[in-house]
């Protein structure tokens, strides 16, 4: 017993570091988009090899059309598949000891942004109600700036459909219940490129919406809510 109370410091030491690693390993990004060969033809990212392409071209590279790409895609793979090997190994002990890493540490931010826009019909126009970082318009933006409803935005913008119609209905119950004459609300969410220093205009919250790609749009009828 003493001989092991002697070795309970190296012990405990060796089991924290294995776990911190299980932790960092599990937590290594592996995006759904890496491995989507459609993600990567989308026009934004086209864009950005395109720019990256011309930039490398400057400096004196020899780059044939699509070279990037290419080398960027076996990359991405080959990372995938590293990091699949490794976190197999953690996972197991994961499960056992019941903790996960339900977030990616080391995830890039990307040069996306979006904007969510709530806009109640009344008369047959829409007016806004609520922009995502607008000082006018500011309706339910103690729920809806919350960090919670944040998250939520970001999981529905990505694609999650069931996640974006129940928001969209909930605002619509919101929005009937307070808006007696209002016929209709409606929900979009536009994404678009951060823009460049020399044009900060684009991101100003009051603004009009930004010209980038509507990615989700929804319209709730508020009559039969009532």
């Amino acid at each position: 017993m003493r001989r092991w109370l002697r070795h309970w410091p190296h012990l405990r030491a060796t089991f924290v570091a294995f776990h911190v690693l299980a932790v960092l390993v599990l937590s290594l990004p592996h995006p759904a988009s890496l491995k989507r060969a459609s993600d990567w033809q989308r026009p934004q990212v086209q864009a950005r090899f395109a720019r990256l392409s011309g930039a490398l071209r400057g400096l004196g590279m020899t780059l044939e059309d699509g070279a990037l790409q290419r080398a960027t895609w076996s990359a991405a793979q080959s990372y995938l598949r590293v990091r699949g090997a490794l976190a197999s190994a953690f996972e197991p002990y994961a499960r056992a000891a019941g903790f996960g890493q339900g977030w990616s540490l080391f995830l890039s931010s990307g040069r996306e942004v979006s904007r969510v826009h709530i806009e109640l019909e009344r008369n047959g126009r829409f007016e806004p109600l609520f922009v995502r970082g607008s000082r006018e318009h500011r309706w339910l933006s103690r729920e809806l700036d919350g960090d919670r409803m944040r998250k939520l935005f970001g999981y529905a913008i990505r694609g999650h459909d069931d996640a974006w119609n129940a928001f969209a209905r909930w605002a619509a119950r919101r929005a009937a219940h307070e808006f007696k004459d209002a016929t209709a609300l409606r929900v979009r969410t536009f994404v678009y490129d951060v823009p460049p220093p020399h044009r900060p205009r684009d991101l100003a919250p009051d603004g009009p919406p930004p010209v980038g790609e509507r990615r989700r749009e929804i319209v709730v009828p508020l009559g039969p809510i009532r």
